[in-house]
């Protein structure tokens, strides 16, 4: 009987998944319950009612214990084993921790504040805001703003939210102007502050589409299949939390004299014009199940931890279940990113990139390999004759995840690679009372190419990120080597660090 509670648990755990919790009715078997809604109250039977509420019904039970963990929870666990997010500013900015790009953007909001240039000489602090365009509207609309939705299941969204769910735009700004770096170009009394700070404040912007690619062959499908039924047994072999929370159910509460009353209240209730309209029937059942949540937790006073517990299993069961399909159906999600970089000291820059992460199968599912390539050019070159393609970049990066699915603090290592090519003489901005480099004579215009400044870039990082479960932040600290910046050859060896925060995250838990 347990066995048969916990799969329905489970099933309609995958139907609220895929439906983001827009289930008709909070307690009572939906069929059931439909069936008395065609009824009028006086011609609901008692035997009827009795059927729809039933503790011993897997989909009731599956209901209370949601109800007393909190779906939320269900839906923060699943956030907890992500690591796929890309919340910080494009490599390419002048504050920037990471050499790739991330596959995914936050559902809805993230907030990034990060120190330190990568292949840039110059170094700063900018603070980046990333907003996915369905989860922002939802947001505003009063919604369900974060409906969990598996990887392999669209249901739970329309034909506009799911065009619209891979769309995403940020903004970059300087929070501390600091100081050039670059300066050293410069000699000469009147070259002192030529490469100061302009006053703008905005550090760079980008527009980015999010994609997945399915291939849903019957191989992969048998595949899938083997390995979800050994996840499943291992979701049973370690679910002895769900055992004694369905246990005590389905034995104690439901022999207890506080459900008998309770059965008849809502027998009552739902027999009486309170239940007549649809609206009515879902305000009596959700008293239901708030009452029916008391007399059990009375019943059992660890109810409320054993249901969390549930919960954290379930959400396991399903991580694993949805990174097995995302192995075999989405195992590579891919992303275009127009980055629009507007660096202190130089021309506005465009760049075009292509972001693609991997779940590498041989790595198990706690591994990602990310990479990226790009092109970017100058969006004005100034009077001056260089090329208007600025440089070429690509860039590699695995992430290891470490910790168990309960850890407070879940560490990911990271190493990775970044190459650019630098294609014609780099381009400064220059006012043009300053003085050329070195010299006595004028500059003229407002611009100046720099001279031996073409050539590769190589850069190797070694990164941990500190993600703190169920708050959303995550801690980056990164140690980067290079053969050189784009202005100044000369090797350089940089610390970056930042913090970052995954509104997903919140909306998930409240």
């Amino acid at each position: 009987m347990a066995k048969r509670a916990i799969c329905a648990l489970f099933c309609l755990a995958a139907t609220l998944c895929a439906h983001g919790q827009k289930y008709a009715y909070a307690y009572g078997n939906e069929d059931k319950v439909r069936e008395l809604s065609r009824l009028s109250p006086t011609s609901r039977t008692e035997s009827a009612i009795r059927d729809a509420l039933n503790i011993g019904d897997g989909t009731n039970t599956a209901k209370l214990v949601f109800y007393v963990a909190g779906y939320r929870k269900f839906l923060q666990e699943v956030e907890n084993a992500r690591m796929d997010k890309q919340a910080g500013a494009s490599s390419s900015s002048q504050g920037a921790t990471s050499i790739v790009s991330k596959g995914v953007a936050s559902q809805i909001l993230s907030l990034a504040t990060e120190q330190g240039a990568l292949a840039r000489t110059d170094s700063k602090t900018t603070s980046t805001f990333q907003v996915n365009t369905i989860g922002v509207a939802r947001l505003l609309g009063g919604t369900e703003e974060f409906p969990y939705c598996a990887v392999y299941d669209y249901a739970c969204e329309s034909a506009l939210a799911r065009l619209l769910r891979g769309a995403s735009a940020g903004v970059s700004f300087f929070t501390t102007s600091g100081s050039s770096s670059s300066s050293s170009l410069t000699s000469g009394s009147n070259n002192n502050n030529i490469l100061n700070p302009s006053a703008h404040q905005i550090a760079g912007w980008n527009v980015r589409y999010d994609f997945h690619v399915r291939r849903p062959t019957t191989e992969l499908a048998k595949s899938y299949q083997t390995q979800f039924k050994q996840t499943y047994t291992q979701a049973e072999t370690d679910g002895d939390a769900v055992l004694a929370a369905v246990g005590t159910i389905l034995s104690r509460v439901r022999t207890s004299d506080a459900y008998v009353d309770w059965i008849r209240k809502y027998i009552s209730r739902l027999r009486s014009s309170d239940a007549e309209t649809a609206a009515g029937l879902q305000s009596v059942l959700a008293d239901a199940v708030r009452d029916l949540a008391q007399v059990a937790k009375a019943q059992d006073p660890n109810l409320q931890a054993d249901a969390e517990s549930v919960i954290a299993k379930m959400s396991t069961y399903f991580g694993n279940r949805d990174r097995l399909m995302a192995d075999f159906i989405n195992r590579i999600t891919f992303s275009a990113e127009y980055d629009n970089d507007r660096p202190t000291n130089e021309p506005t820059q465009s760049a075009a990139k292509f972001i693609i992460s991997v779940r590498p199968q041989a790595l198990g599912s706690t591994a990602l390999l990310t990479g990226n390539a790009s092109v970017q050019w100058y969006d004005q070159l100034l009077q001056s004759n260089v090329s208007r393609i600025r440089d070429a970049q690509v860039s590699l990066q695995l992430d290891h995840k470490f910790g168990g699915t309960n850890a407070t603090v879940a560490p990911t290592l990271s190493a990775g690679y970044y190459f650019q090519y630098m294609v014609d003489k780099a381009l400064i901005n220059l006012p043009s009372s300053a003085l050329a480099p070195g010299t006595s004579i004028p500059l003229p215009g407002n611009a100046s190419e720099l001279l031996n400044t073409t050539g590769p870039i190589h850069l190797g990082q070694v990164k941990v990120s500190f993600s703190i479960r169920n708050s959303g932040l995550n801690i980056p600290i990164a140690l980067t080597f290079s053969n050189r910046t784009d202005l100044i050859k000369g090797n350089d060896v940089r610390g970056n660090f930042g913090i970052s925060y995954d509104l997903d995250s919140l909306f998930a838990k409240n």
